[in-house]
């Protein structure tokens, strides 16, 4: 499946583009999602830092890169326990290609960073952007969903929340393990 074809079908027919998505399951596609999606945040920081080195720069894009997967994996595995327990049907692999093509519209980050790097005024409404773009990468996630299971909008919006909420569980005990490792090791 070529990348063009796909935003092509996308664009024309949005249901046969999501259930060929779902279908062929190019990991391919959702590997560029999750590392143009990562480098769009890091664009974003690094210009809104005023510059950062390069080895930072690397080492924080891996960081953003792996738990943006590790993101899309822990939700797609448990939208698709839900779907399997409340439909029959579902794919994780077909789920978690589509979490990352919805990576892509985080390049809005990289257009709102140039901006704001050509009128520092507009520094204030960055935690704004943020939200608005979080909010149409999961309005993309469901309208996706949505399509390719053929829920309705209510059903699939709390099979989403409820697949993002072991997520972000996870992350926070990660967090408070590395947390409690570095105390640890500093006493």
């Amino acid at each position: 499946m070529n990348f063009i074809n796909t935003v092509y079908d996308f664009v024309t027919e949005p249901s046969k583009a999501v259930d060929d998505i779902i279908k062929t399951r190019s990991l391919f596609m959702a590997f560029l999602g999750y590392v143009t999606g990562s480098l769009s945040i890091m664009i974003m920081l690094a210009l809104g830092a005023g510059g950062m080195s390069n080895f930072g720069f690397t080492f924080a894009f891996f960081g953003v890169l792996l738990a943006d997967i590790c993101i899309g994996f822990f939700v797609a595995s448990s939208a698709h326990l839900l779907l399997e327990l409340s439909t029959g049907k579902g794919s994780a692999a077909g789920l978690f290609t589509l979490i990352g093509l919805s990576q892509f519209s985080l390049t809005l980050l990289v257009s709102f960073a140039l901006v704001q790097a050509a009128l520092p005024a507009l520094a204030a409404l960055k935690g704004f952007v943020v939200v608005i773009v979080a909010v149409l990468q999961l309005c993309f996630i469901l309208y996706m969903m949505n399509k390719a299971y053929g829920l309705s909008k209510v059903r699939t919006f709390f099979t989403l929340v409820l697949s993002l909420a072991p997520a972000v569980l996870s992350m926070f005990m990660a967090g408070g393990a590395a947390l409690a490792l570095i105390i640890y090791l500093l006493f």
